[in-house]
């Protein structure tokens, strides 16, 4: 009687794992892009949210506390980086218990931050945003328009300098500015920046030139993700050719 054959030869062997390597080489980059679809889409959604949160800010009826800025500027007007403290839980809206130092750990769902960016995130108590409270820098994903917290004006003798801005309800009908942007923290950090703020030369001769506040990231596909006031989130390529957008508002009073 004629002996069976059990199991199978090299050569079958070797065919069926060439045709799972295939396989498996068809399937993983489409795996790779719905993952990053995913993630991007949970920018966008972070995004979206802080422009929201931003318009129930800047409207004094239905916005909430606004720390010490009443007292500095008066109930109507408020700053930037009032907003973002009050989006973190820093300085005056400290909301992490008597911890001087708190460990914000990274999470797909924080609203604070792009997916994409890995590592976790320090926060200083009684610090405000511009002298270190978010550390460190390659941790903080997003940054918001440094002209609508430091406008570039220039004085009676042709220098230009930075004057602080002050924001009011005004800037809800400013709906094409750029207010928050995907960032690079670790660029930031290398030129001794608070990577919170950031925003392009333009055509800057003063504090802006060179593009040494601009530190976009392209993490998505090779896109930046931007919130512009009116709530919108785009993903481009070169955010400062939209010409639509007004890169160029500041508010000054």
């Amino acid at each position: 009687m004629p002996r069976g054959r059990l199991g199978f030869t090299l050569i079958e062997t070797l065919v069926t794992v060439a045709v799972m390597a295939t396989l498996i080489g068809i399937l993983l980059p489409a795996l790779s892009g719905v993952r990053e679809a995913g993630r991007s889409v949970i920018c966008e959604s972070a995004l979206r949210g802080i422009a929201y949160d931003f318009v129930m800010f800047a409207d004094p009826q239905i916005g909430g506390p606004r720390g010490d800025d009443p007292q500095k500027y008066g109930r109507n007007h408020f700053s930037l980086e009032t907003f973002i403290e009050s989006q973190y839980g820093l300085d005056e809206f400290w909301q992490h218990g008597s911890d001087s130092l708190v460990t914000r750990p990274r999470s797909s769902s924080d609203p604070l931050r792009c997916p994409d960016v890995r590592g976790e995130l320090k926060m200083r108590r009684d610090v405000p945003c511009h002298e270190g409270a978010l550390t460190p820098s390659a941790s903080v994903s997003f940054g918001f328009n440094s002209r609508l917290l430091y406008a570039e004006v220039t004085l009676p003798n042709g220098q230009p300098r930075i004057r602080e801005a002050q924001l009011s309800v005004a800037v809800l009908s400013e709906p094409s500015v750029p207010l928050v942007m995907d960032i690079d923290g670790q660029i930031a950090a290398s030129r001794g920046l608070d990577p919170s703020f950031c925003a392009p030369s333009l055509d800057s001769l003063g504090p802006y030139a060179d593009d040494h506040y601009w530190f976009p990231s392209h993490r998505h596909n090779g896109n930046c993700h931007a919130a512009l006031i009116d709530g919108s989130v785009h993903a481009k390529r070169d955010l400062i050719a939209q010409t639509s957008w007004a890169w160029d508002y500041q508010p000054i009073h």
